[in-house]
């Protein structure tokens, strides 16, 4: 299942939020779990793009090496 939300909040900001929860077959598996905040800025010729992910229970396991968060920053150029 997926929940996404995303708004733009001018011509130049735009953020987002996104929730996934993947199910396994076998009940002895917790469910994957993962949610990302992305924020957005068109600077005219360059975009900038930060998001950051924390994703729970990955593969099913329920230990704290099963837990892993993530930042990313993008540039984007246009000509």
């Amino acid at each position: 299942a997926s929940d996404v939300y995303k708004r733009q909040i001018s011509d130049s900001l735009s953020i987002g939020y996104e929730n996934l929860t993947s199910e396994f077959e076998t009940s002895a598996k917790g469910d994957e779990e993962s949610d990302a905040i992305t924020v957005g800025y068109n600077l005219g010729g360059l975009g900038v793009s930060v998001m950051y992910v924390e994703s729970d229970n990955i593969a099913g396991g329920a230990t704290a090496q099963d837990t892993q968060e993530e930042l990313q920053i993008r540039t984007v150029y246009k000509f």
